[in-house]
C-alpha cells in the first residue's frame, strides 16, 4: 500500500468517526425512523431525490471518466457526511475523496462548488417563488440572492476583465508583483475555463436537475404533513426550505436526513461487500 492510499485510508477513517459521533448526538435515529408516517413512499421519494442528485453530479464529472461504481460508491459515502458535518464541512470532503479518484484536485474543487451553486440557485429559486405573495425573505437570503448575482456577474464578465488587466500588467513596466499578479491571473483563468466548459454544455441541464430534486423534496414533505389546507402550504414549505440553509429546524427535515443517510450507507456498503466477493472471485 503506497503512502497516498494510507493517507486515503486514515483520513476517510478519521472523518468517519467524527461523522457518527455528530450523528448520535444530534438525531434521534430510532425516533425519527420508526416515526409513523414513514412508508415505502416516503423511503422512494428519498431514494429517488438523491439519484436525481447522483446524476447532475456524475454529469458535471462526465468528462474525467469516473466509472459508473467507483463514482456511486464515492457519492453513498460522501454524501451522508456532507449532511452530517456542520458548516459545510462536508464540501472539503467531497472534493477530496472525488479529487482523489480523478487525481486532479483542483478539478474536483472547482466541479463540486459548481455542483454546490447550482443546487443552491434552484433553491433560493424555488423559496422566492414559495414567498412571492405574502411571504417575508430573511436578511440571510437575501445576501445569499445577492452573492449569487455578483457570482453570476462575475463569471459572465470575467473575460472582459481578464483581457484588460493581462494587456495592463504587460504594457506596463515589469516588477515583481505585477509578475505575480499575472500567474494569480492565469490560475483564476484557467479555473474559470473550467467552469465554463461545464457550464456551456451542462449548466442549464444541472440546474433543472437541481430544480426538479428539490421540487421532488417538497412534494414529498406535503404528503408528509398530510397538509389540507392550501394557505398553510407557502408557511409550511418555506419553513421546511429556510431549515435547508440551516436557518431553523424541521422534524420533517431531520426524517428525510436520517433516512437519506440509512439508504446511502446501506448501498455503500453493499457495493463494497460486492466488491469484496468479486476479488475473492479473481484470487481464486
Amino acid at each position: 500500500m503506497n503512502k497516498r492510499k494510507l493517507i486515503y485510508i486514515i483520513i476517510n477513517f478519521i472523518v468517519l468517526v467524527i461523522a457518527l459521533f455528530l450523528l448520535s448526538k444530534n438525531f434521534n435515529i430510532t425516533e425519527l425512523i420508526n416515526y409513523k408516517e414513514i412508508s415505502i413512499i416516503f423511503i422512494c421519494s428519498v431514494l429517488f431525490v438523491h439519484a436525481i442528485k447522483a446524476l447532475r453530479l456524475y454529469i458535471a464529472l462526465y468528462e474525467t471518466e469516473i466509472s459508473k461504481m467507483e463514482y456511486l460508491k464515492i457519492f453513498c459515502k460522501v454524501t451522508p457526511i456532507n449532511i452530517i458535518l456542520p458548516f459545510k464541512l462536508g464540501e472539503l470532503f467531497r472534493i477530496y475523496c472525488y479529487g482523489y479518484i480523478i487525481k486532479d484536485w483542483p478539478k474536483s474543487t472547482v466541479i463540486i462548488l459548481l455542483d454546490r451553486f447550482m443546487d443552491t440557485m434552484a433553491l433560493l429559486t424555488i423559496l422566492a417563488l414559495v414567498l412571492l405573495k405574502d411571504g417575508e425573505l430573511t436578511l440571510f437570503v437575501y445576501m445569499l440572492i445577492l452573492f449569487s448575482l455578483f457570482v453570476f456577474l462575475l463569471y459572465k464578465n470575467f473575460p472582459n476583465l481578464y483581457t484588460y488587466w493581462k494587456k495592463y500588467f504587460l504594457t506596463s513596466k515589469a516588477d515583481s508583483e505585477k509578475i505575480k499578479a499575472l500567474k494569480y491571473m492565469e490560475i483564476l483563468n484557467n479555473i474559470y475555463k473550467e467552469i465554463a466548459k461545464i457550464i456551456q454544455g451542462r449548466g442549464i441541464i444541472l440546474y433543472i436537475l437541481s430544480i426538479f430534486a428539490w421540487f421532488i423534496e417538497i412534494i414529498n414533505f406535503l404528503w408528509l404533513i398530510k397538509i389540507n389546507s392550501f394557505e398553510k402550504i407557502n408557511n409550511n414549505i418555506s419553513e421546511y426550505l429556510f431549515a435547508a440553509l440551516n436557518l431553523g429546524q424541521s422534524k420533517e427535515l431531520s426524517q428525510f436526513i436520517v433516512i437519506s443517510i440509512v439508504i446511502l450507507l446501506t448501498i455503500y456498503i453493499i457495493i463494497k461487500i460486492t466488491e469484496l466477493f468479486n476479488r475473492k472471485e479473481v484470487c481464486k
